[in-house]
């Protein structure tokens, strides 16, 4: 007979309420990754005129220069602008996927 918090009455662990835990605990992860594989996350820079878009694992979707950015006299601060687009698209791809597995171990 269970206790509370997948205890046995002795109090040791019940080990069909961990396997069941373990089994919501799997097929909630799997949810969250299936979720997230077909998402695309943006990231700009210079004020919007530069758009850099990847996917869930980080690879680099669409790139977008505004004209405005695109001045052949400053090519070294077109490129900064690309890779902080990039930065803040994965580090926005970061924050989805953290804050979509957060509190999935909670309950254990």
């Amino acid at each position: 007979m269970s206790g509370t918090h997948g205890q046995s009455e002795h109090g040791t662990p019940d080990l069909e309420a961990l396997l069941e835990q373990a089994g919501q605990l799997t097929q909630a992860i799997i949810a969250a990754q299936q979720g997230s594989q077909d998402e695309d996350f943006t990231g700009v820079a210079s004020g919007g005129l530069v758009r850099a878009t990847v996917g869930a694992t980080g690879q680099l979707h669409h790139l977008e220069i505004s004209p405005v950015a695109a001045d052949p006299e400053r090519t070294e601060a077109l490129a900064e602008h690309v890779l902080t687009a990039v930065r803040d698209a994965h580090g926005a791809a970061a924050a989805a996927l953290r804050s979509r597995f957060t509190g999935l171990t909670e309950h254990l």
